[in-house]
C-alpha cells in the first residue's frame, strides 16, 4: 500500500482484502464562509415565522401546547348535549 506522502495530493488507493488503513485529514475546513455563530447565518429555520434563536415556548412558537383537546369541531348536539 502506498504512503499518503507517495500519493502527490492522490486519492486513489488500491487496496488487498488485507490491508489496513489509517487517513489522516490535514487542512480540514472547520467553518463554512467565516461563520462561528448559529446565530450568524442567513435564512435560519422558522416556525410559524419564528426564528429558532434560543430557547423557543410552544407558546412563543404558536404551537398549542400538550394536553386533552377534542381532535375534531364540536357539532351543535355535542355542544348542547354537554351543556345540559
Amino acid at each position: 500500500m502506498q504512503e499518503m506522502s507517495d500519493m502527490d495530493d492522490k486519492f486513489n488507493i488500491e487496496l488487498q482484502p488485507s490491508d489496513v488503513f489509517d487517513i489522516q485529514l490535514q487542512n480540514v475546513v472547520s467553518h463554512i464562509g467565516g461563520l462561528d455563530n448559529y446565530e450568524d447565518l442567513k435564512n435560519l429555520p422558522k416556525i410559524n415565522d419564528v426564528v429558532l434563536i434560543g430557547n423557543k415556548s410552544l407558546e412563543s412558537l404558536g404551537i398549542q401546547p400538550e394536553g386533552d383537546y377534542p381532535t375534531h369541531a364540536l357539532t351543535n348536539e355535542e355542544i348542547d348535549a354537554i351543556l345540559t
